[in-house]
């Protein structure tokens, strides 16, 4: 096991420069390399099962970001293409999906996922605070939303030659504020277009629902949730002298900004969240009493809450009743579920087609890690 810890350290450093680097775009010979989506994929091996790593990639945790059907049928701001289309999802740094019967029907990017098992109590009010504030619209059909899971943050891909290699776990080079920026500019470019509202309408209504008035109802549900985006947008995002960019996020300030602004309705109490980090790797996540970047949660499911209400899970705070406080969205059960799914996540091995290790070069690397770096970064042991 101890060789296999010190080898795993190389292959992540290794695969981390090949990202930061843009990725391999020749081959060994020169030659041009295919697109992503011609590559032949390679997971490499690290404790889960296919069935294991599909819970993980699309296990609904509680998050709510935009009705389901409305991501489908959304075309990108500055064209027809839909905002989902495969190029788009790997300009923004998330990696697109083929459908899957029975787990992912729609070939949602990993990471993204169907809510639809949300208490009628919740609905509506994650409803009407999103699409219908003061105007009276309720489409009460609204019983399915796109969400985040743990897998949009943390898996990685990286472009090897002919290969793609998937590490379950590792840290991506996704870019969610461009993400949410895109999509509040491609529903507000549908808003101020008709052209492009009809043809989102129709997708929207397929099942023989369009007419006039029923794109208008759309556009008027649009509005307001293009309004509580760009809130979400400008608490965390305004006043930033530089962008997160790709494999950076402060995280901790949007969980922050939802729990203390947010869900209080105290507005003041807003931040910038201008701590961008990069994100961590998940396979130590079981070995460690205290998790975050700053060590400040010891509570795996307190702070796995407090992850996806930063991910748009919905909490009752402000409210009159006290029968309702504190009613939320969030899924405990599932997010046991996945905490107990990273426990049996390991780090990945270096294996075809990565090239062989040099035994010289690794044994005088097992030595300088013996001698600098081991009291930090201890190796679990057989």
């Amino acid at each position: 096991m101890g060789i296999f810890r010190n080898r795993a350290v190389i292959a992540f450093l290794a695969v981390q420069i090949i990202a930061l680097n843009g990725c391999i775009k020749t081959g060994d010979n020169g030659g041009t390399v295919p697109p992503a989506e011609n590559r032949e994929l390679v997971t490499l091996e690290q404790g889960w099962d296919n069935d294991e790593r599909l819970d993980f990639y699309n296990t609904s945790q509680g998050s709510q970001l935009i009705p389901y059907s409305w991501f489908l049928a959304l075309e990108q701001a500055d064209g027809e293409a839909l905002f989902r289309a495969d190029d788009n999802i790997r300009r923004l740094g998330y990696i697109p999906q083929q459908p899957t019967a029975g787990r992912n029907s729609d070939g949602l990017p990993i990471g993204f996922v169907k809510d639809d098992n949300i208490e009628p109590f919740l609905l509506t009010k994650i409803s009407a605070s999103r699409l219908s504030p003061g105007t009276g619209v309720l489409q009460s059909e609204y019983q399915e939303w796109l969400g985040l899971t743990c897998a949009a943050c943390h898996i990685s891909e990286i472009e090897l030659d002919k290969h793609v290699l998937r590490i379950d776990g590792g840290p991506p080079l996704s870019d969610f504020q461009s993400l949410i920026e895109d999509l509040s500019k491609a529903l507000q470019a549908t808003v101020d277009n008709d052209e492009k509202l009809t043809r989102f309408a129709k997708r929207v209504l397929a099942q023989g629902g369009y007419s006039e008035g029923e794109k208008q109802r759309l556009r008027q549900e649009l509005t307001p949730y293009i309004t509580w985006l760009d809130n979400y947008i400008e608490i965390n995002y305004g006043g930033l002298a530089t962008a997160y960019g790709y494999g950076r996020l402060d995280a901790f300030g949007a969980i922050l900004n939802r729990v203390t602004a947010s869900f209080t309705g105290i507005a003041s109490n807003a931040t910038p969240a201008n701590a961008p980090v990069s994100y961590p790797f998940l396979w130590n996540t079981s070995q460690l009493s205290w998790v975050q970047w700053n060590g400040s949660a010891n509570n795996h499911i307190g702070r796995n809450v407090g992850e996806v209400s930063g991910v748009f899970a919905h909490t009752v705070v402000k409210t009159s009743d006290p029968a309702e406080m504190f009613r939320s969205s969030a899924k405990i059960m599932n997010l046991d579920r996945l905490e107990n799914l990273m426990s049996k996540l390991d780090s990945p091995k270096w294996q075809v087609p990565l090239p062989p290790i040099d035994q010289n070069k690794a044994a005088r690397g097992k030595a300088l890690f013996a001698e600098n770096c081991v009291f930090c970064h201890g190796i679990r042991g057989e």
